[in-house]
Formats: C-alpha cells, structure tokens, sequence
C-alpha cells in the first residue's frame, strides 16, 4: 500500500491518496506524517482518496482500531474528512466506519464522487 499525502495551499485542504490494502502501520505513520508537518496544520481538513485502495482486508474490527487511534490524537481537532469511494463494497465499507465514528469530534462524510467531496470541504 502506499499512502500520498499533499497540501493544496490555494484550497487549504489535504489529499490523500490510498492504493492497495491498508494496514494499521501505516494508518500510524500518515496521521505521524499529518501531525508533524509543518506546512500546514495538523487539523486541516482532508479529502481522502480511496478510489484505489483494496479493501478485501478491512473488516469492522479494524475500522474500530482506527477509530481508536484517531480518538487518541486531539491535535487532528475538528477537521472534516471527506471520502471518495467510487464503487459500491468501499462505498459501504466507509459509510460503515462514518457511523462507528460518530462518538469523534470530526465532521465525516462519505462521497463517490470527487468534486463533490471537495465542495463540501470547502463550505
């Protein structure tokens, strides 16, 4: 898996693009990456891209673990996480893990399409 992550200084938004199967390690090392840049700041809002990841290894147990990283980092504050996830299995794997993340702080919405996703963080 690989995981890309860019600041659009014009937008003022993160994009992050996933490929592959994703893995609780490196879930940590992009939210460190996120944390300890110093190009923008650590509750920026966030469009992921998940287009390309594979999801054939994500259950709800993992969806929780990374719930339960993301509870323990406050610094990501209130940003708002959009999700773009075209087709229908990640589409309702991450409408599954907007719900089990209702207890966070941050504002999640799932799209399928990209545009959409980053007019609705740029509201």
């Amino acid at each position: 898996m690989s995981i890309e992550i860019n600041y659009d200084e014009t937008k003022k938004i993160l994009i992050g693009v996933i490929n592959g199967k994703v893995s609780v390690k490196q879930f940590q090392g992009a939210i460190k990456e996120i944390l300890t840049s110093s190009s923008f700041a650590p509750d920026t809002n966030t469009l992921w891209d998940l287009n390309d990841l594979d999801f054939s290894s994500m259950d709800s147990d993992m969806q929780r673990e990374f719930i339960r990283i993301r509870k323990n980092l406050p610094e990501r504050g209130n940003a708002k996480l959009a999700f773009v996830a075209g087709c229908d299995l990640s589409y309702g794997m991450m409408r599954m893990y907007e719900t089990l993340s209702s207890e966070l702080e941050q504002v999640i919405m799932v799209f399928r399409d990209y545009d959409a996703a980053e007019q609705w963080l740029l509201k």
